[in-house]
């Protein structure tokens, strides 16, 4: 499992290819950060799909600004970059190919805003996973999100580099799209994502769903079945 690591102008990539014409984009949640020893990653080299995980403008790697627009920016350009089919990575300076035909924007926990708001190209498929896209009703449901994006600020200053009131003020002024397709994964004992948020996703967009027993994580076993993998 060989890690690929490559720069588009502010743009941090880490990504791994697994001979495969079918590419995953993991919009993650925070402050997590993704490295070969993840699941996912070894999930990917199991199953042959190539796996690519930007850093979010203002975190890590990334240089700018730490906002929800960015964010959104940040799943466009990646998108955009997959879909290049080459880059040049940084340790070797060599240039690497692959297949874009089949792509999947996973987002996860608070990636999933970014991804349902990204405008991108109408073959690439969307999956939301224990999302959170809605501030206000998570605060309602007595949810902590507004405490953890608060925790953040103070806990990782130089890994998110965001103020956290100016960032919560901005879910407040996200237009949510009033149509979108994608999938949905959530779990039965998600206690950072309400069923009644859950609830609230599916009487709007009408997706396609699978709930699997567990928390708030990204549960390999039904994302394996919304991509059709050794099914």
């Amino acid at each position: 499992m060989l890690e690929n690591r490559t720069k588009i102008g502010n743009l941090f990539v880490s990504f791994y290819l697994n001979n495969s014409s079918k590419n995953l984009l993991l919009i993650n949640g925070i402050p997590s950060y993704i490295t070969k020893h993840h699941p996912l990653v070894r999930f990917c080299s199991e199953n042959k799909i190539n796996l690519f995980i930007p850093r979010y403008y203002g975190s890590f790697e990334s240089d700018g600004e730490f906002s929800l627009r960015n964010c959104i920016s940040t799943v466009e350009e990646t998108v955009t970059f997959v879909c290049s089919q080459r880059s040049l990575e940084l340790f070797g300076q060599k240039e690497l190919a692959w297949t874009s035909s089949e792509i999947f924007v996973l987002g996860f926990s608070f990636g999933a805003l970014p991804v349902l708001n990204a405008k991108l190209p109408i073959n690439v498929k969307k999956i939301l996973c224990s999302p959170l896209i809605d501030l206000e009703l998570n605060d309602k449901c007595k949810g902590s999100a507004k405490k953890e994006i608060y925790y953040i600020e103070k806990a990782y200053p130089n890994l998110f580099r965001f103020n956290a009131s100016t960032l919560i003020e901005e879910y407040s002024g996200i237009s949510n799209p009033e149509k979108e397709e994608f999938s949905l994964i959530y779990g039965d004992q998600d206690d950072t994502i309400s069923t009644l948020e859950i609830e609230h996703i599916q009487s709007k967009y009408s997706p396609r769903s699978v709930c699997f027993h567990g928390g708030h994580t990204l549960d390999l076993n039904s994302l394996r079945q919304i991509m059709s993998i050794g099914i």
